[in-house]
């Protein structure tokens, strides 16, 4: 019986194993950083709290059998008990309902939920962020159904 004696297998990667691991590295980064700036997550954070707070006085409109109305300014968002945001309404933790962003950019609107969460006409509110996203919710005639649009 002969026997053969295999070389040891070398320890370590080589040089190709490091190339693509390192053009997959760049190619992930270049992909996922600009989801990840201030501004983007900001943004998404600020709409967020403008559908929670638009849901929420539909739902103390009906609560409370009156009319709530939702201030959107510039960069603004305000729910109230009377036209132009003068009487705030709070939220469950006693704070006013108020908040801005500058970093976000929307179209000027007022609109009112009436006792039965209605409101009038539809309305569509879209938040566009600094760095060119944007998001929209609307608000339906009619029912006062708040959801977000594609």
């Amino acid at each position: 019986m002969s026997r053969h004696k295999t070389a040891p297998s070398p320890a370590g990667f080589t040089l190709i194993e490091l190339v693509l691991v390192i053009v997959l590295l760049g190619i992930l980064s270049a992909v996922i950083a600009p989801n990840l700036t201030r501004s983007g997550i900001d943004g998404r954070n600020f709409f967020d709290r403008t559908l929670n707070s638009v849901r929420f006085a539909q739902k103390l409109a009906i609560a409370q059998r009156r009319s709530v109305y939702v201030c959107i300014g510039a960069n603004s968002v305000a729910v109230a008990f009377a036209s132009g945001c003068a009487s705030p309404a709070t939220d469950p933790g006693g704070g006013a309902i108020n908040f801005s962003n500058t970093a976000v950019s929307m179209s000027t609107l007022e609109f009112s939920f009436d006792a039965q969460g209605q409101v009038a006409t539809q309305h569509d509110i879209t938040v566009t962020v600094d760095n060119g996203d944007a998001y929209t919710l609307r608000v339906e005639n009619n029912t006062g159904y708040v959801h977000v649009q594609p």
